[in-house]
């Protein structure tokens, strides 16, 4: 029979509503925290997307850098949508997410920073939506792009069935930016040249007084789990 340290029951027994405060909890558990880390702190190999992430917290004879999209299928005719949407290298993409803030305020929020990044070479910015979005709040960001004249600028990706993972593979934006999406995380391996930022400070100054409180506290509290990651860029 194998058994498990205590410090495993315990952290799996800590449910809270939000991931990040599981996160934090393991990130501070001291004593308990280092008597798991010693428990099974050395491994014949490791495979990890990010091996700097582990340095001096495990050790291995081999670390295997672990990319997790370099064989990945779209299951989609990706050459037809980039013909469609006509991208190019040059071009920018936006990763929205569904955060608890009124859609209209958080709508001129994200259009402002959009619009901030496309003062260079007559980029283009690609909004892909996220399925949880509120309806109001493309409604919105839909309604304004089209009466500030910024619709050749700004241009929706209307598909939804298909992962952003092979589109970003495929294209290699010039930026992908976003609040907490994975694919910032994951981005860098896909195309490297690629800027991966997080737009957490600046929506943050935008939104003022618009942001709850607990919108802003999920929101920070999202973020800081990229900041372990050097390749992100937070705005």
């Amino acid at each position: 029979i194998y058994i498990f340290p205590i410090q495993i029951f315990k952290t799996l027994s800590y449910k809270k509503t939000s991931e990040y405060n599981v996160f934090n909890h393991i990130k501070n558990l001291s004593d308990e925290r280092n008597a798991f880390i010693d428990y099974a702190r050395e491994f014949d190999s490791i495979n990890v997307a990010y091996p700097n992430a582990i340095e001096g917290v495990f050790k291995s004879d081999k670390v295997n850098a672990l990319n997790t999209y370099s064989t990945y299928e779209s299951g989609v005719d990706l050459n037809g949508l980039i013909d469609k949407y006509n991208i190019s290298l040059n071009d920018n993409l936006y990763l929205s997410q569904m955060y608890p803030i009124p859609s209209e305020a958080y709508a001129d929020a994200v259009l402002s920073v959009i619009l901030d990044n496309l003062h260079e070479h007559s980029a283009k910015c690609f909004i892909k939506f996220h399925p949880r979005d509120k309806t109001d709040f493309i409604d919105y960001i839909k309604s304004k792009v089209e009466t500030l004249g910024f619709s050749e600028l700004v241009v929706i990706i209307e598909e939804s069935d298909f992962p952003i993972e092979a589109l970003i593979k495929s294209c290699q934006f010039n930026k992908i930016m976003g609040i907490s999406t994975t694919a910032l995380v994951y981005a860098n391996q896909l195309s490297p040249a690629t800027d991966c930022i997080s737009i957490t400070n600046t929506l943050i100054r935008e939104l003022g007084s618009n942001c709850p409180p607990k919108a802003k506290r999920i929101i920070l509290e999202h973020t800081k789990m990229l900041t372990i990651f050097d390749h992100i860029k937070f705005n």
